[in-house]
């Protein structure tokens, strides 16, 4: 199984990378990878667009949770955006756990755009209707 990515270049230096697909442990080392490939160009900014994952496991989080680690070490801003659903939930979850690894992944979340979930997010976190669930 592979995942689908889409890497957008913006003109102030950052770089947008789409994610799509099942993110399992299949394709850990395969998101691992691109990230890690994205961060050693040295990019202005990195986000990470999730509006078309379908599947987030706790690994899933804990690898974009490395990715903003090793992005915060870096002074790159660092940014999950568009995660909604299952997606968004798990990675509250991996974010609550161990404190450095849960802050830089909150930071992450907080810097992207709105959230879309039905489980409550962090103050300061704007959620917004997807399909099915009401707007906060």
């Amino acid at each position: 199984m592979e995942l689908a990515f889409c890497r957008a270049a913006d003109f102030h230096g950052g770089v947008r990378i789409r994610v799509a697909g099942d993110i399992d442990l299949a394709v850990h080392d395969q998101l691992r990878r691109a990230l890690d490939a994205v961060l050693d160009t040295r990019p202005a900014f990195l986000q990470v667009d999730l509006s078309e994952v379908t599947l987030l496991d706790a690994g899933g989080g804990r690898v974009l949770a490395r990715a903003a680690r090793r992005a915060h070490e870096a002074s790159i801003p660092f940014a999950i955006v568009e995660a909604c659903g299952l997606a968004a939930w798990v990675l509250q979850l991996v974010a609550g756990g161990d404190a450095p690894a849960g802050d830089r992944l909150r930071a992450a979340l907080a810097a992207g755009a709105p959230v879309r979930t039905a489980r409550p997010v962090w103050p300061g976190v704007q959620r917004r209707a997807g399909p099915g669930l009401a707007a906060a």
